[in-house]
Formats: C-alpha cells, sequence, structure tokens
C-alpha cells in the first residue's frame, strides 16, 4: 500500500477542481494554491474562474482577499474595480485597496460609487 502524501493528494484534487472548469470549482482550485503560498497559480485559477463566470462576485472578491494575502494590492483593486457594478461592496473594497496604494483622490471616487449604504464604514477616515 502506498503511503499518504497529502501534496499529492492536494495536487490530485486541484487537478480534479480545475477538469470541472465551473467558476465555483477554479475558484476553489485557486484557493488550494493559495493555500500551497503559489500566488501566481492561485491569480491565474481565479481569472480561469471569471472568465467562465464574468458576474461571479464571490470569486472576484476571494480573488481581491487572495492577491491582498499575498501583497498585490494592484490586483486586490483590480478585481474588485471589475466587480463594483454588481455589487456596491466591492466599490468600497476598490476604495480601500487604492488607499492601501496611496492614492486618496482615486480612492474617494470608489468610495463614492459605494452609495450611501456604505458611508457608516467612513466614519473613522
Amino acid at each position: 500500500m502506498a503511503a499518504f502524501n497529502p501534496n499529492t493528494e492536494r495536487e490530485n484534487i486541484i487537478t480534479f477542481l480545475v477538469g470541472q472548469s465551473t467558476s465555483y470549482s477554479l475558484s476553489t482550485a485557486a484557493l488550494f494554491k493559495a493555500q500551497q503560498n503559489d500566488p501566481n497559480g492561485a491569480i491565474d485559477l481565479f481569472q480561469q474562474a471569471l472568465k467562465c463566470e464574468p458576474n461571479d462576485v464571490s470569486a472576484a472578491d476571494m480573488a481581491a482577499r487572495c492577491c491582498l494575502d499575498f501583497q498585490r494590492q494592484d490586483l486586490a483593486f483590480s478585481f474588485w474595480e471589475g466587480a463594483k457594478a454588481l455589487d456596491p461592496i466591492c466599490a468600497f473594497f476598490a476604495a480601500e485597496a487604492k488607499e492601501r496604494l496611496g492614492e486618496h483622490e482615486n480612492a474617494l471616487r470608489y468610495y463614492d460609487f459605494s452609495g450611501p449604504f456604505y458611508g457608516w464604514m467612513l466614519c473613522g477616515k
């Protein structure tokens, strides 16, 4: 009997998920790649997921948060910016990413786009 190797099993799961070619399966595979500390692999899989389902706000949000984990605020912004028309909270998070990049004037535009509902979040700014 072969010894259990968690890395091999994880790769088998990733391969299976990628083969399913759905936004959900690709996003899940991307999270596994992020867990393996493979930011490029994770970002690539999130981009594939969003090609399958461009309106998948949760995939865009997960991708952006993954980018933040890997200190890629510029990419985090682009994922949230792409989803801002689908969900105003993504505009708010895009503004937060712009703030982290030191682009305060650009951040204000995205705060405005997020609408008055999210204004309460700005109280401490």
